[in-house]
């Protein structure tokens, strides 16, 4: 996950309110491993690295 937060803060700044990411891959539970690259995204990860 480290590199997706990485590519994510390269691209908001610290004011951002809301983040829409769109991935497709196999969900399981609240996470997405994407398949054309080694991303596993888990939606409570994210939320909490937001806070």
């Amino acid at each position: 996950m480290s590199s997706i937060r990485f590519w994510v803060s390269s691209l908001i700044g610290s004011n951002t309110k809301d983040l829409v990411v769109s991935v497709a891959g196999p969900k399981n539970g609240d996470s997405i491993t994407m398949t054309n690259r080694n991303w596993k995204i888990v939606s409570s990860e994210v939320k909490e690295s937001l806070d």
